[in-house]
């Protein structure tokens, strides 16, 4: 991401969002046609999620938890998937950066977005290493976005959140002097 050497950012993950509003038309067995070029299914443990995992790659499936609760796994029978439930989506999906890719369209949150997320879901993490983990790699990228006179956007992004996420972002970054992007006082 804007030149920098790999960072810790870089992941062999790659999650995809199955939106629970739209309709799946028909019955698609995804771990089925990843097996037929090297993915293997595995369950994390405790929670039970799928993976389907390939030497290069973790597919993970996510579905949004809007305030739902869901501790285990959230069952797609159609895609003979189980996905995990993630709290704040809506911030990841609004206004999406597209990347082509191997004759491939993506859509991915902007920069701007996934920082703000990690900052908002490393409050709400009850595991102590996933959630210093989101937060390190929230701060990695507003340095990135600081370095690259990038930080204004931050704000327009945090001034649409609702007055809880906003406390829970300045929550995240107090004693930081990140929190400067988000009208706080470092």
């Amino acid at each position: 991401m804007f030149g920098y050497p790999i960072s810790p950012l870089r992941t062999r993950d790659v999650d995809i969002l199955v939106p629970l509003d739209k309709r799946i038309p028909g019955e698609v067995d995804i771990p089925g046609m990843l097996s037929e070029i090297g993915f293997v299914v595995d369950y994390s443990w405790p929670d039970g999620h799928m993976r389907i995992m390939h030497p290069e790659l973790i597919v993970e499936f996510i579905v949004p938890d809007k305030g739902m609760g869901l501790e285990s796994p959230y069952e797609l029978p159609i895609l003979h998937i189980n996905s995990e439930p993630l709290r704040f989506v809506d911030i990841l999906i609004k206004e999406p950066v597209r990347v082509e890719k191997w004759g491939v369209r993506f859509f991915i949150p902007s920069p701007q977005r996934y920082a703000v997320h990690k900052l908002i879901v490393s409050v709400e993490r009850r595991g102590r290493d996933k959630a210093e983990r989101d937060y390190r790699n929230a701060v990695e990228i507003i340095s990135m976005l600081e370095e690259n006179d990038m930080v204004d956007s931050l704000k327009g992004v945090f001034e649409e959140l609702s007055s809880k996420r906003k406390k829970m972002v300045l929550g995240s970054l107090k004693g930081s002097p990140y929190v400067k992007y988000f009208g706080g006082e470092d």
